[in-house]
């Protein structure tokens, strides 16, 4: 199946995304994002907190990172910049609690949830609850993939937030109910209709990453073999939620393209410097600003 329009994207394609910053500006003005993720059996301390910092990396104004009770001494003060909160939780697991979602959806202007979440029930209570109220951007990544291929098909259409998905191709075959290998034969097949069916945007990890919303598809084909690794989704999620924080002029679609692509890029630079067995998802981080350059409006 053919999309209306392919765009390949190259070093060119960004170059001054992102607009420069007001000399009269403050935090207040760059949005918050919010991560909500961690279990019991998924702590992922390093990552996660990786992944709020990467947020603020990005230019998001505030990264505030949700956990389970059980794990909020493990995270707090690992990086002083990002704000570490509890969650509510039960048997280590964050659970749905009205009250709780009600006041983050208020404030925040992306929310990424699902990395290292594994209680699927609750989390089709806070899918369901995110889809019906929420009214920023919303990134589904991990558990909440799982949890969103249980979903009646009727109940995955949001209104209010703009939804992008970021699963590899083992969840995405999930997802849409065929066999992995037809996924990896032909990606693009299932991609494009489901992203137009349910009004969003889907960003398909793999080697070649294919984004799309059902109309227009972006193909990123840069990156390498260091980023396949535990801990690299998490920092594609913290990118991706930093810049969807942000006020820019652009796209759900564009804005997850950009974030692909800085990663991918990130990943490229780290290979002039070391081999890709030594890739570290920090040592990916540490090169973005690297990468982030050229995409910076000068004037």
């Amino acid at each position: 199946m053919k999309t209306m329009k392919t765009i390949e994207i190259t070093d060119k394609t960004f170059q001054g995304f992102l607009p420069k910053r007001k000399e009269d500006t403050s935090k207040f003005d760059y949005g918050r994002a919010v991560l909500i993720g961690g279990s019991a059996s998924y702590g992922g301390a390093p990552l996660l907190s990786l992944e709020a910092l990467t947020s603020l990396r990005m230019g998001a104004g505030f990264a505030t990172l949700y956990v389970p009770e059980p794990l909020y001494s493990i995270y707090v003060g690992r990086n002083p910049q990002v704000i570490v909160q509890k969650a509510p939780s039960k048997d280590g697991n964050v659970c749905f609690e009205e009250t709780f979602f009600r006041a983050i959806e208020a404030k925040a202007t992306a929310i990424g949830i699902g990395m290292g979440m594994t209680n699927t029930e609750a989390l089709i209570q806070i899918e369901q609850d995110l889809f019906a109220h929420y009214q920023g951007k919303l990134l589904l990544d991990a558990g909440a993939l799982e949890a969103l291929s249980l979903f009646p098909t009727s109940d995955f259409q949001p209104d209010k937030p703009q939804v992008l998905l970021t699963p590899h191709h083992g969840e995405f075959a999930r997802l849409v109910g065929v066999p992995y290998p037809e996924i990896d034969a032909d990606p693009l097949k299932y991609a494009i209709p489901y992203a137009k069916k349910h009004r969003a945007v889907l960003l398909l990890k793999g080697h070649d990453t294919w984004i799309t919303d059902g109309e227009t598809t972006y193909h990123n084909i840069f990156g390498n073999a260091g980023q396949a690794k535990a801990g690299s989704g998490d920092l594609l999620s913290g990118i991706l939620c930093g810049l969807m924080a942000q006020h820019l002029p652009h796209s759900l679609l564009e804005i997850a393209s950009f974030g692909a692509y800085l990663f991918g890029k990130s990943a490229m630079l780290l290979a002039q410097e070391q081999n890709e067995y030594s890739f570290l998802a920090e040592d990916i981080l540490r090169m973005l600003p690297k990468a982030m350059d050229p995409c910076a409006a000068k004037q």
